[in-house]
């Protein structure tokens, strides 16, 4: 069994990406190197999605966003450790799961 799995980007997501990693608690978590690498290879591999300018309701407004880019790019799955998006547990088609669950379901797929 083949399987072919896509990492869905946009530029919120890329920017939110930054924001974060600049956060000064940040400096003793994530490595400079690993960041870039981490950004080079969403770039290179990743599927640019530009979302809709109409968003999704959420209950964090910051991540509806979040949902635009799972909607707009058809995905099956939406993995985050954020409350306000697993609380939904779906998304239309969607599932929105831990990366960890998600990882257990990979390992049921292969």
């Amino acid at each position: 069994m083949i399987l072919k799995h896509r990492v869905l980007i946009a530029n919120e997501l890329m920017a939110e990406l930054a924001a974060t990693v600049a956060k000064p608690r940040m400096d003793s978590k994530v490595r400079w190197d690993d960041y870039k690498s981490l950004v080079d290879d969403l770039l290179e591999y990743g599927t640019k999605i530009a979302i809709a300018p109409t968003l999704p309701h959420c209950r964090d407004p910051k991540d509806s966003y979040l949902l635009a880019v799972a909607r707009d790019g058809e995905a099956d799955f939406l993995v985050t450790n954020d409350q306000d998006l697993l609380c939904l547990s779906s998304f239309g088609k969607c599932e929105v799961v831990t990366p960890e669950e998600f990882a257990s379901r990979l390992a049921l797929m292969t």
